[in-house]
C-alpha cells in the first residue's frame, strides 16, 4: 500500500513538472513572438506636440519655411512627418527594381552631369486628343499619361479663355532644326514627358509662348501635372536658359508639392532625399506619403510599399527612387 502511495506520489510530481514545463515553453514563445511583432510592427505617428515639447536636435526640414509658417495651420505649407516600422510580413511587401530602373519615371533628374539614358519605348501618338488644341506634326509622340493630361488642361483652359489654340510644336527632339521656334537643347525632351507649347493664331501663324504670354499655364499647369523644367530661379544649376514654353509632366501629386513649396524639380529631389520610409513627407491636402528609397548600387533595389494603397515609383536617375503612397484612390 505504501509502495503505490509512493508511485501515486511520483506520477503526481512528474505531471506537475511536465505541466510547468509546458507552461514555461508557452511563455517564452509568446514572448519571442511579441518581440518580433514589436520590433516589426506598422506605426504611424504625426507629431502635434507644441513647440516647447519639441525636441531640439531635429534635422531641419527642407520643404518647411522656419520663419513664415504656421504649425497650427495645415494649409500653411507646413507639412507633417510621419514616422514608420516596417513590417513587410504584414501590410507591407517588398518591390524589386533592377539598377537600370532609376533612369526610368515621371521624376529624373537630367542635366549636363545626368543625361537621360532610359527607354522611351512606349511612347504613343496623339489619336486620344480632344479638340481643345492642335499638333504641329501628327507623327509627335509622348509617354500616354501626357496625352490625358494635355486634354485636361487644354479643356480648362478653353473654359477659361473660350481659346483653343494650344499648339503642340515639339515633344521628344532634344534639338530641333536651326530656324525653327523653339531650337535649344532642352536634354528633358528625351524623356517623352516634355510639351513645347506654342499659339495657333487665327491667320494660321504660330506664335511663341514668353514670360509675358503664358500667365495661365504659370498659375495653373501645376494642376494637371506639369512643371517647368528651366526657369530663371534653376539656370544656375541646369545651364540652360528659362523656357517658358516647355513643360513637363511629373504628375499632379508632386506637381502639388513643388507648386505649394515653391519648389523646382532639381530642389525637389534634393529636398526628398532627407525623407525615407522610416520618415516620409507628408503631404495633408493629397494625403500623400514620399519618401526616398538609396539604389543598391550592386544590384537588385528592395523597395518597401503598402500594398494596401496606391503607390508609384520612379527613379532619380543619380541615385535612387522616389516613392508616392496615396491614401485615397
Amino acid at each position: 500500500m505504501r509502495r503505490r502511495d509512493q508511485l501515486q506520489q511520483c506520477i503526481t510530481l512528474a505531471t506537475v513538472i511536465i505541466c510547468l514545463l509546458v507552461l514555461v515553453g508557452i511563455w517564452g514563445i509568446d514572448a519571442v513572438c511579441r518581440l518580433f511583432s514589436s520590433a516589426n510592427q506598422v506605426i504611424y505617428v504625426i507629431d502635434d506636440r507644441p513647440d516647447s515639447e519639441m525636441p531640439t536636435d531635429i534635422p531641419e526640414d527642407p520643404f518647411r519655411d522656419t520663419e513664415d509658417s504656421d504649425r497650427s495651420n495645415p494649409d500653411s505649407g507646413d507639412l507633417k512627418i510621419r514616422t514608420a516600422g516596417i513590417d513587410i510580413f504584414g501590410e507591407y511587401h517588398v518591390i524589386h527594381k533592377t539598377a537600370e530602373s532609376i533612369h526610368t519615371g515621371t521624376l529624373l533628374q537630367i542635366d549636363a552631369v545626368h543625361p537621360f539614358t532610359g527607354n522611351v519605348n512606349t511612347l504613343t501618338g496623339f489619336e486620344n486628343k480632344n479638340d481643345y488644341y492642335r499638333l504641329k506634326d501628327m507623327t509627335l509622340q509622348v509617354q500616354s499619361p501626357v496625352v490625358e493630361a494635355m486634354n485636361e488642361m487644354a479643356e480648362a483652359y478653353y473654359l477659361f479663355s473660350g481659346r483653343a489654340d494650344f499648339l503642340i510644336y515639339s515633344t521628344t527632339e532634344v534639338y530641333n532644326t536651326p530656324g525653327s521656334l523653339y531650337p535649344e537643347f532642352l536634354p528633358d525632351r528625351a524623356t517623352g514627358y516634355c510639351l513645347d507649347l506654342a499659339f495657333l493664331n487665327d491667320d494660321g501663324s504660330i506664335s511663341h509662348i514668353t514670360d509675358n504670354n503664358n500667365g495661365w499655364l504659370l498659375e495653373n499647369a501645376y494642376q494637371f501635372g506639369f512643371v517647368f523644367s528651366y526657369t530663371t530661379i534653376n539656370q544656375s544649376q541646369s545651364g540652360i536658359s528659362p523656357a517658358p514654353y516647355h513643360l513637363r509632366y511629373v504628375g499632379k501629386e508632386h506637381a502639388a508639392v513643388m507648386h505649394d513649396n515653391t519648389m523646382d524639380l532639381h530642389t525637389y529631389l534634393e529636398a526628398l532625399r532627407s525623407y525615407t520610409i522610416e520618415k516620409s513627407y507628408f503631404y495633408e491636402p493629397m494625403h500623400l506619403e514620399i519618401y526616398y528609397a538609396p539604389a543598391n548600387s550592386l544590384g537588385t533595389t528592395r523597395i518597401s510599399v503598402d500594398e494596401n494603397k496606391n503607390y508609384t515609383i520612379s527613379g532619380n536617375n543619380t541615385d535612387g527612387f522616389i516613392v508616392c503612397v496615396s491614401d485615397t484612390d
